[in-house]
């Protein structure tokens, strides 16, 4: 996971087992990511993006389909400029990586993170119109 995060350009902040917390810098969102496909904003209360917030999560979810769905294609490793790709497929050299998403935007697995972003930012909405009745 640590590659696929820094392609996404979210922060590690801890990993145990089989979560990984990310921070979003620019919303200050933390970002729950589980390899069983849990996606959970940890500070809602805190975010002061929402729309950042929400982009933030479907980063996160491109990432975690780009790696339990792989289909092997290769597109990800030919969008990279900086030969970040090693195999087995899709593993990221973090030290290579400049999070540019290019490879994200070319893979065929991260398709479904559009509708992440989606609920993500709805719900957030919901949560601050909550908050203020």
């Amino acid at each position: 996971m640590p590659g696929l995060a820094k392609a996404t350009g979210l922060r590690i902040l801890e990993t145990w087992g089989n979560e990984t917390l990310l921070l979003d810098e620019d919303s200050d969102a933390e970002i729950l990511v589980s390899t069983t496909g849990r996606i959970e904003i940890r500070n809602p209360e805190r975010v002061r993006n929402r729309r950042g917030a929400a982009k933030a999560a479907r980063a996160a979810a491109a990432a975690l389909y780009m790696a339990s769905y792989c289909l092997g294609c290769g597109l990800c490793k030919e969008s990279c400029p900086y030969n970040a790709f090693t195999e087995p497929l899709p593993r990221i050299n973090p030290e290579k990586c400049r999070a540019c998403r290019l490879c994200i935007n070319a893979c065929p697995a991260t398709n479904q993170a559009d509708a992440v972003e989606s609920i993500v930012h709805r719900l957030l909405v919901e949560m601050r119109r909550g908050s203020r009745s």
